[in-house]
Order: structure tokens, then C-alpha cells, then sequence
């Protein structure tokens, strides 16, 4: 199987479902939303942590995720992740990251995170 049809296997029950992309710099938002959208998926944008609380409680009934970029101004994604926490939200967290230790990813999961995807 291709990496295409590998990455709509994978993708395929979120199809047409919207995913809350909080990252900071442009080129990332930009390469990750045009990844997320071949797949099918709807992505909303917030560009750091606080903007990506108040956009995951206002739109929280039409997402499916949110991937959280975790070195941000104004509150990083561990701040955000707690916050949404402390609101009751329950859908998936799934940070992004450069770092790839495993202390980063247990980091990620105890402050309420759901799992850990390294970035280039």
C-alpha cells in the first residue's frame, strides 16, 4: 500500500470532521493543514495556546481533535492542555513536537494529553 492510501486507511473514520491545529509558525500551520485537508479532514487554525483554548470550548460540539504544538507564546501547550482539562474537555489532545524523548512524551500524557506526534 502506498503512503497515500496508508494515510486515508488511517484517517479514513475522521473523514470531513474538523481538527483544531494550534501551532505558532506559519510554515508548520501551513504544511500541517494541507496535510490534515488531504485526508479529508476541516481545519481551524489558532496561532498559540490561549487562542487555541478559547477556540477548542467555542467549537468543541464540531471538532474531532486538537493537535497542540507544544513551545508557544502566551501559554504553551502543556498550559493549554491543563486548561481545556480544567474546563472538561474530553476529546483527544495530541501534542506536536520536535522533541522525541521519552521524558517528553510522558510529560505530554500527564499533563492530559491523549498522545505525542514528533515533528520535523
Amino acid at each position: 500500500m502506498n503512503s497515500q492510501k496508508q494515510a486515508d486507511h488511517h484517517w479514513h473514520g475522521l473523514k470531513g470532521k474538523t481538527v483544531l491545529l494550534v501551532e505558532d509558525n506559519e510554515v508548520n500551520q501551513l504544511v500541517a493543514s494541507q496535510m490534515l485537508k488531504q485526508v479529508g479532514l476541516k481545519v481551524l487554525i489558532a496561532n498559540h495556546g490561549q487562542e487555541g483554548v478559547d477556540l477548542a470550548l467555542q467549537h468543541q460540539k464540531e471538532l474531532a481533535l486538537v493537535l497542540m504544538d507544544i513551545q508557544m507564546p502566551e501559554l504553551d501547550g502543556y498550559q493549554a492542555t491543563q486548561r481545556l482539562r480544567s474546563h472538561g474537555f474530553n476529546l483527544p489532545i495530541i501534542a506536536m513536537t520536535a522533541h522525541a524523548m521519552a521524558e517528553e512524551r510522558n510529560r505530554c500524557l500527564k499533563v492530559g494529553m491523549n498522545d505525542h506526534l514528533t515533528k520535523p
